[in-house]
């Protein structure tokens, strides 16, 4: 038995144990394994990285459509736009009460406001805008970019009338100060559009004329009184002309004030405005205010087809069909509100209106009552003839070159 024992392992020794082969195949397979699968988790990886990506650059994509229409939204509202205006008010003019109360109602429109300008002219307002889109002439958009100060073009100057007229009978005053004015945001000088607010001017020309009627009156009293009493009026007169000129108010040349106001607007292309007191000064600076923060937008819409469309609110629009009927019905000349009461007090609609006008004819309105309003209350008085047969015709008229209205 142990003879076998020894001859059978030799036979083992010589083939080689059957265990171990089977050993070595299994632990290639699991190496073969594990390379697979490490492989494929890889794929997988890969797969999901990709997709990640994938998602990333659609959110991102998403996210530049959101900023585009945002910063291409109409802002035709004063109350949208000027949140991204900064109101400089020069340092001189905000320590006056016209500036005070210019600051005030600034404050009740949301923008900013600062007063530590040092102006090279005084009582002068300047604006800038916080730039967030672009125009893109190549897109036809505004394209978001990152924010930035810039300038607007237009500078304010408010101007006492006294000053105005000073300034208008100098020599070379007013050119002079309309220079400095241009100057004040530097380079650009031909862009510039200065804006000149005078204040009180037209109370200022009223009394100059007064006064100076009463200087013609005055002397020409004195001549009959001199020419009376037969004695010498010179001294007199000259006493009471030296009098006006000291005591009384300013007497001014217009020609001289309307060359000046002309060469303003002609030859150094400002804009003129005239206040009558320091409350409506400030208001229209406020409302300067909110057309110049509009600008770049208003300016966007002349590239688009809808150019040609009126602004908000100068268009009678209708709360609903009833009102809408009633207010298309007053564009026809001569139809007041009295007369569409008596037609839709007959006519509920359009259509009927329309079905009316074929079955009856020119006289489809012209019986009807006028009303004073729309509780049905009448005047005694028809809508007549002529306004029915104009009625009658801007209905049934086929012709599209038609301006009867």
């Amino acid at each position: 038995m142990k003879r076998k024992k020894k001859a059978t392992s030799g036979v083992e020794e010589e083939l080689g144990s059957p265990g171990r082969k089977r050993g070595g195949k299994s632990s290639a397979g699991k190496e073969k394994a594990v390379a697979e699968k490490a492989r494929k988790a890889a794929e997988k990886e890969a797969v999901r990285e990709a997709r990640r990506q994938e998602k990333a650059a659609r959110a991102l994509e998403k996210q530049k459509g959101q900023e585009l229409a945002t910063v291409n939204k109409l802002r035709t509202s004063k109350k949208e736009s000027i949140k991204e205006m900064i109101i400089d008010i020069s340092r001189s003019y905000a320590a006056t009460p016209g500036g005070e109360q210019l600051i005030r109602f600034l404050r009740m429109q949301d923008c900013e406001i600062t007063t530590a300008w040092e102006s090279l002219v005084s009582n002068a307002v300047k604006w800038r805008r916080r730039l967030t889109a672009e125009w893109s002439e190549e897109l036809g958009c505004f394209v978001p970019v990152s924010m930035a100060i810039q300038n607007e073009r237009h500078i304010l100057v408010v101007v006492k009338a006294e000053d105005f007229v000073d300034m208008a009978m100098g020599d070379e005053g007013l050119e002079r100060h309309v220079q400095r004015t241009k100057e004040v945001l530097g380079d650009g000088e031909a862009e510039m559009m200065p804006i000149y607010l005078i204040e009180g001017l037209a109370a200022l020309l009223r009394k100059s004329r007064n006064a100076r009627n009463r200087s013609f009156q005055g002397a020409v009293r004195q001549a009959m009184q001199g020419s009376d009493s037969g004695g010498d009026c010179t001294g007199a007169s000259t006493r009471g002309r030296g009098r006006g000129r000291a005591g009384g108010p300013m007497i001014v040349d217009e020609d001289l004030i309307e060359d000046a106001l002309l060469g303003l607007q002609i030859a150094h292309g400002c804009l003129v405005h005239h206040t009558a007191s320091m409350q409506e000064t400030s208001e229209w600076i406020s409302i300067f205010t909110g057309d110049i923060s509009t600008i770049p937008y208003k300016k966007s819409r002349t590239n688009f087809d809808t150019a040609f469309c009126t602004d908000l609110g100068q268009v009678k629009t209708g709360t609903d069909p009833e009102d809408t009927y009633f207010k298309m019905l007053q564009e026809i000349n001569r139809v007041t509100a009295g007369v569409a009461n008596g037609i839709m007090g007959e006519y509920k609609s359009v259509k009927e209106l329309v079905k009316a006008c074929k079955k009856e004819g020119e006289m489809v309105v012209a019986d009807l009552d006028i009303m004073a309003n729309r509780n049905g209350t009448a005047t005694g008085r028809a809508i007549g003839q002529a306004t029915s047969k104009r009625i009658y015709k801007i209905f049934m008229r086929l012709d599209p070159d038609s301006t009867d209205v």
